[in-house]
């Protein structure tokens, strides 16, 4: 390592009485860049090409440029807010919900089973920075709590919509999310859903169905939810 290090200084010694002689022979020309120099020599040098030897070494310059590098290419693969973001908008807000939850005692011949009362209260908000549209929501299927939140997003990358949603249970759900329209459809591995706005956006019917891995969807939940204010 000292070795290199002495080489490095050396090197950019040269380089300097280099730039003087030509600023002197040419002044009228385009003067050298030595930090661009220094930097080239830097990370062409088979001596310093191993990334440990080049991270050990102190040079400000070169410090500068690999944070300069580091911001332009963080800076041009950011995430830019778009159009398929703002299409999230349609959630933002306070909504109250109530339909029925069909799971107990159901079957294919009464796939509706003994229908439990669903009443909810749920809350759409942008997480900072507008990309993410964070629910909540807390509801009772009969006597039961159901509680939990979800994040709404788009992947750039992809160009699809997913929902991930985290459950009182315990459950952790990952969902293909797709528009059309006015209706947003969520499909998982045993869940389903759709949800169509109507009335100007006031208004969402929610439509789930599960199943179990090989056999038939079945009704699970349908409820009506409201805007607030």
């Amino acid at each position: 390592m000292l070795r290199a290090r002495q080489k490095f200084r050396r090197a950019t010694s040269k380089l300097t009485e280099l730039a003087r002689i030509w600023r002197v022979a040419w002044p009228g020309a385009r003067q050298p860049d030595v930090a661009a120099w220094e930097t080239e020599w830097f990370f062409r040098s088979p001596i310093l090409a191993n990334e440990t030897a080049a991270e050990s070494l102190s040079c400000p310059r070169l410090e500068l440029h690999r944070e300069k590098t580091m911001s332009s290419t963080h800076a041009s693969q950011a995430p830019q807010h778009g159009a398929e973001h703002e299409r999230l908008k349609v959630f933002l807000g306070k909504w109250h919900a109530e339909g029925f939850s069909f799971s107990q005692g159901q079957n294919k011949s009464e796939p509706r089973g003994k229908p439990e009362k669903w009443v909810s209260d749920e809350t759409c908000e942008w997480l900072p920075g507008q990309f993410f549209m964070l629910q909540r929501w807390d509801a009772m299927t009969g006597t039961s709590p159901f509680k939990g939140l979800a994040i709404l997003s788009h992947n750039g990358n992809t160009g699809a919509y997913m929902t991930r949603s985290y459950e009182n249970h315990g459950f952790i759900r990952d969902y293909a999310t797709s528009v059309g329209g006015d209706v947003w459809s969520f499909v998982g591995d045993t869940e389903r859903a759709q949800v169509e706005f109507t009335d100007g956006g006031k208004t969402q019917r929610i439509f789930w169905e599960w199943r179990k891995p090989g056999e038939d969807w079945l009704p699970l939940c349908d409820r009506v939810a409201r805007r607030l204010g």
